[in-house]
C-alpha cells in the first residue's frame, strides 16, 4: 500500500488531535475497513440511481438491457458491477489483513 497525500494528511490530523503511533496504527485497520464498505455501497447505490435515470451501468443495464428485452446486455453490465465488487472487496479485505498482521 503506498502513501497517498490523503492517506498521509489523514495520520498527520490524527497525530496532531494527540493520537499515538501505536492508536493510529491500531484505528487504519477500521478506516480502511470502514472505506471498502462506503466504496462497495456507492457502487451499489450508482447502479440502483440508473433505474431512475441517474446514468451509470445501471443506466445502462436498464435502457438497453431491460427495456430493449436484449438479456445479453443485462447480464454483461451485472457480471461487470459484480466483478468491481468483488475486485474493490477484495483488495479491501487484503489491505486490513495486512494492516492487522503488524
Amino acid at each position: 500500500m503506498s502513501w497517498t497525500d490523503e492517506r498521509i494528511q489523514m495520520l498527520k490530523t490524527m497525530w496532531e488531535g494527540g493520537q499515538t503511533a501505536s492508536q493510529i496504527a491500531e484505528a487504519l485497520p477500521g478506516i480502511v475497513a470502514g472505506f471498502t464498505i462506503t466504496v462497495v455501497a456507492m457502487i451499489g447505490a450508482s447502479a440502483m440511481a440508473g433505474a431512475v435515470g441517474a446514468g451509470g451501468l445501471g443506466d445502462v443495464a436498464i435502457r438497453y438491457g431491460y427495456q430493449r428485452f436484449d438479456t445479453t446486455v443485462m447480464v454483461v453490465v451485472i457480471a461487470i458491477l459484480i466483478a468491481l465488487v468483488c475486485v474493490v472487496q477484495f483488495a479491501g479485505d487484503t489491505a486490513v489483513r495486512r494492516l492487522r498482521a503488524r
